[in-house]
């Protein structure tokens, strides 16, 4: 089972990223749409390079053009196609404008390097179509030879890729972003070792020299699954570019908030089933639904400062004044501060509407907190939510002590 997740993993991952991109994330005007075609090309292109060299493939691409081993130029010709894609799409990041494409003085480069490799295959003595190729032929005359010509084309666009993955790295400061960089830049210097490590094999093959052989399984077992799977799920995620935050991490963001003011809504929901639009579902699916997050998160919100107005009969002015001061010398300030009061106000009030009792000095007319559009409201409103899940239940008012009391639960 890890045997065949290694070897067919990538080429699943590849294909998915693909389709997935094809699907999602279409171009919305003629620059997106053109470094849009960049990534497709990349990843169609590290789609097919994986997937001739999964072992079924590899055979059944020899057995079927009756040229053995003809999936191993094949593969290699679409890796040097998605490393100059990659790198001519991390240029565009890094200087904006019009997506980049390859000088003709690259073009060339890319060119020689493919039909050196392909004259070099074909004159090379590779009768035995099999996967195993590196094992059977290191040693053969002209293999290291073909190898060496492919590093010549590749090997440009590889320390283009490292550069530039790390000057955006260094560049970069939102969160989403750095993820995305460090996974590139890691698994482009892990496939150039990679690379490097392969030129050395075919040296020691051909000239007799020393190699282990344990060191060499490690590194091509190994090395090339974590680095091409962190390059695929860099590249899988849409475009993000240093400047910002892209739809995924959008996306993301805005289900973990979703996911935040769950608990409040609910509490509140449940106390008045009024403030909602509709009956929700079960609250597993509710949380688990990836639709329509920025209606429902809208809604959300909306719900959510509702079901604090419905509240506001029982909010007792002494307990909220008492309850600002306990969180004064718990040493909280500013937002911080208004969300823990609101917070326990909120839990307050929720426990004297079940109880049925009123505040004894009659409802507070306190301000209410919060931002002053949607995005600050609801960054608000997740503090509030996150302080409501942490706090201690708040007994309801006391006739008889007018004021508020808490207790451990």
């Amino acid at each position: 089972m890890g045997e065949a997740a290694r070897v067919y993993g990538p080429p699943v991952l590849a294909w998915v990223a693909l389709i997935g991109r094809l699907v999602i994330n279409r171009g919305r005007n003629a620059v997106e749409a053109r470094s849009n075609r960049l990534v497709l090309t990349y990843l169609g292109a590290l789609a097919i390079s994986f997937t001739l060299q999964a072992p079924g493939t590899y055979e059944a691409a020899g057995d079927l053009l009756g040229i053995p081993n003809v999936a191993k130029p094949l593969s290699h010709w679409t890796v040097l196609i998605a490393a100059w894609a990659a790198r001519n799409l991390l240029l565009w990041m890094r200087e904006g404008g019009e997506p980049v494409r390859l000088s003709w003085r690259l073009r060339l480069l890319v060119a020689g390097s493919m039909v050196g490799t392909g004259v070099l295959f074909a004159l090379a003595e590779t009768p035995k179509n099999d996967v195993k190729f590196n094992i059977f032929y290191g040693h053969v005359p002209l293999v290291l030879e073909y190898w060496l010509v492919y590093l010549v084309g590749l090997m440009p666009a590889l320390v283009e890729l490292a550069r530039l993955s790390w000057l955006n790295l260094c560049d970069a400061e939102r969160p989403a972003v750095r993820l995305r960089l460090w996974m590139s830049t890691i698994g482009v210097v892990a496939i150039t070792v990679y690379h490097v490590h392969k030129g050395l094999f075919f040296t020691a093959k051909r000239f007799g020299l020393p190699y282990s052989d344990a060191f060499s399984a490690v590194m091509d077992k190994y090395l090339t699954l974590v680095a091409f799977v962190l390059v695929l799920l860099s590249a899988s995620l849409p475009r993000l570019r240093v400047s910002g935050d892209g739809a995924v991490a959008g996306w993301v963001h805005r289900f973990v908030t979703y996911q935040r003011l769950t608990p409040l809504w609910l509490a509140l929901y449940r106390a008045n089933p009024q403030i909602a639009l509709s009956p929700p579902r079960s609250p597993l699916l509710d949380r688990l639904d990836p639709r329509d997050l920025d209606l429902r998160l809208y809604r959300r919100v909306v719900e959510i400062r509702d079901g604090r107005l419905a509240l506001q009969a029982y909010l007792d002015p002494d307990a909220v004044a008492r309850l600002r001061e306990e969180a004064v010398r718990e040493g909280k300030t500013g937002h911080q501060l208004d969300a823990a009061v609101e917070a326990a106000i909120l839990k307050a009030g929720l426990r004297a509407r079940s109880a049925g009792e009123s505040p004894p000095n009659g409802p507070s007319h306190a301000a209410i907190h919060g931002g002053r559009d949607l995005d600050s409201d609801t960054a608000f409103l997740v503090e509030v939510a996150d302080a409501f899940t942490a706090t201690r239940p708040v007994r309801p008012w006391s006739r008889s002590r007018g004021g508020t009391s808490t207790t451990s639960g």
